[in-house]
């Protein structure tokens, strides 16, 4: 229903499956409440779905704190994504690493990143390495 812009379609859909316990149906819901801007929705929906487990919804959760401005609740939810085997979310905590300018924990972060394949976090570590 999504890909043919039915979005209130996609909302039920996603709606029941998420009753029937499918945490990608929640997390998919979230990005549409978020898609609508009703970001205090998309966080309720990523939270149920992390809750459950899943990955996806812990690194949005991740996104939206840091697009809020909290970077200690981007900081974990980039964290428990990544304890769970996210390297995006492993690349992004990196970033905010650097960000804070520790260096060392930016470089942790890529290692781990780029040890799964993350080209973005060696491209990173080059970077580092560069100065």
């Amino acid at each position: 229903a999504q890909e043919e812009g039915d979005v209130a379609g996609a909302r039920h859909w996603y709606e029941q499956a998420a009753a029937a316990g499918n945490t990608v149906a929640m997390n998919n819901r979230g990005v549409l409440a978020e898609n609508e801007g009703d970001v205090a929705g998309a966080r309720r929906w990523f939270e149920q779905a992390a809750a459950a487990g899943n990955t996806d919804a812990m690194y949005n959760l991740g996104v939206l704190a840091r697009d809020l401005g909290d970077v200690a609740g981007a900081r974990r939810w980039f964290e428990q994504a990544a304890a769970a085997g996210d390297t995006v979310a492993m690349f992004n905590r990196g970033v905010l690493a650097e960000n804070e300018g520790d260096v060392a924990g930016a470089r942790r972060w890529f290692e781990q990143a780029a040890a799964e394949g993350d080209t973005g976090a060696m491209r990173n570590l080059g970077q580092l390495a560069k100065g």
